[in-house]
């Protein structure tokens, strides 16, 4: 609820009870948005610092590693879009206080190997028992995300009769 009123406000609903009376009346409810300035400052700025990224060893070792790993990373980065990912979180994450990317697998066979997403705030759950900020000690987090039917038996074969149980109880052909 707090994160909604939040984004919200970000996006000019910043009518009040009392100004929805006044404009009732006949008042004209005249609201400035100072908080998206703010935030559109903020996201400028963080795409004017955005840099690539780059992997650094720690001696000449393994600088040819380096190397390689560099062009594989900046090409992951520009092939999934990752930046634009990563700024749509960092939005969320200025304007609600959490903001998640979701790293995974591509489905389709001819598009590159990963895909870099940005889910919605209201998607994740974590152990709240977790003290780290980045939740490296949560013992669960979970993304929850529609799919059809078929797509859950063709992911799960050995649960098919459990999805058709459950699609049939829930309205399903």
């Amino acid at each position: 609820p707090m994160g909604d009123k939040a984004m919200a406000y970000y996006d000019n609903k910043q009518m009040t009870e009392d100004l929805e009376r006044r404009e009732q009346a006949g008042q004209k409810a005249i609201v400035t948005n100072l908080i998206a300035r703010a935030v559109n400052a903020a996201l400028g700025q963080e795409a004017k610092a955005r840099v690539d990224w780059k992997p650094m060893a720690d001696s000449n070792a393994f600088s040819d590693v380096c190397d390689v790993m560099g062009e594989r990373i900046h090409e992951a980065q520009r092939e999934t879009w990752a930046d634009m990912a990563m700024g749509d979180a960092y939005k969320s994450e200025l304007i609600t206080g959490i903001g998640w990317v979701k790293v995974s697998r591509n489905p389709d066979p001819l598009g590159y190997p990963y895909r870099v997403q940005h889910i919605h705030r209201n998607e994740v759950w974590w152990d709240w028992r977790a003290r780290f900020r980045d939740l490296r000690d949560a013992r669960w987090i979970v993304h929850k995300s529609w799919a059809d039917a078929e797509e859950g038996e063709t992911l799960v074969p050995e649960s098919r009769g459990l999805l058709k149980l459950v699609h049939a109880t829930m309205g399903g052909p």
